[in-house]
């Protein structure tokens, strides 16, 4: 399996081999076909339209024009339907929703394929998207702790990773990786991690907001960045605190809370804005990798992986 910048992930299950041959054909008919298949076929399709929605959106500011995307597709495929059916296909694409009826749903198909055809053109491309959807299925399948897939195990490249142990710790919680997380050894420097998570989030966070946020847009990624922990402590006003500073050319670093409460609502906030912007394995390793390169250009040291 090879990666990189532009480089192609060969899928991992039958159920993907399905999804990129639907994707190629461009043929809707197929899509009832992938989505009687068992197993994953069905969370594959919606996965990989949810990675194709954020790749493309996620950056907005306005959700209007997302909005305006959707009901143009549907539109195309004999519209038009109620506003209400696309406030929950955006709903499904960027909260993590997984409440939208039926009815709504079976747009997926159509507006993927769209995507595809305008944002995944090659074949390499689409062999990408279809192969971080396997990865994102089992990922959020050890985030709920349901049993992963009967169709294979689905895995990144092993190699060009994070090589320090804050670097993989911070990885392994944007995997939703429970088991890496507990057979990795503490960061020993309190420098080392502040450092590169500290720069992590900085540059995840600069992609997720190329733009001032508005208020709104500012409070629904606090939010979410606070519910996604698990401790009390990390509530909406600090996490917004905290990503607000980030954003900042020369951030102050000056927060009235704990230092290790702090570096957790860093790491939630650099998980939250991985999952937002839909990020490939291989490029959240980039983002971590710079970290650490900058911090040792800086004079950190980092604690090496064993």
């Amino acid at each position: 399996m090879s990666r990189g910048v532009t480089g192609s992930e060969d899928v991992a299950t039958p159920a993907g081999a399905a999804l990129l041959r639907f994707l190629a054909s461009g043929d809707r008919g197929r899509a009832i076909l992938l989505l009687v298949r068992p197993y994953s076929a069905p969370e594959l399709m919606f996965q990989a339209w949810v990675l194709a929605m954020r790749r493309t959106f996620s950056r907005e500011v306005d959700s209007q024009r997302v909005s305006a995307y959707l009901q143009g597709v549907i539109d195309r495929r004999g519209g038009p339907v109620p506003a209400s059916h696309v406030a929950e296909l955006v709903d499904l694409a960027f909260n993590n929703s997984q409440a939208a009826s039926r009815r709504v749903k079976k747009h997926l198909a159509p507006v993927l394929l769209d995507l595809v055809r305008s944002e995944f053109p090659s074949g390499e491309r689409r062999a990408e998207l279809v192969h971080a959807a396997e990865v994102r299925v089992a990922r959020l399948r050890r985030k709920s702790r349901k049993r992963p897939t009967r169709e294979g195990r689905v895995v990144s490249s092993p190699t060009g990773g994070p090589t320090s142990v804050v670097g993989q710790i911070l990885k392994a919680q944007a995997a939703y990786d429970g088991e890496l997380l507990s057979s990795l050894p503490d960061e020993e420097s309190g420098q080392a991690a502040w450092d590169v998570v500290g720069r992590a989030v900085v540059a995840v966070l600069r992609q997720r907001f190329p733009q001032s946020p508005s208020a709104e847009l500012m409070a629904q990624f606090a939010a979410r960045t606070a519910s996604s922990s698990q401790d009390v402590r990390l509530d909406r006003v600090l996490a917004e605190t905290v990503v607000r500073d980030a954003l900042l050319v020369r951030p102050t670093d000056a927060f009235d809370a704990p230092d290790d409460l702090v570096l957790h609502t860093k790491i939630m906030a650099f998980v939250q804005a991985v999952e937002d912007l839909g990020l490939y394995s291989w490029e959240v390793d980039r983002i971590i990798r710079a970290a650490e390169r900058a911090a040792e250009e800086a004079g950190v040291r980092l604690t090496a992986m064993p």
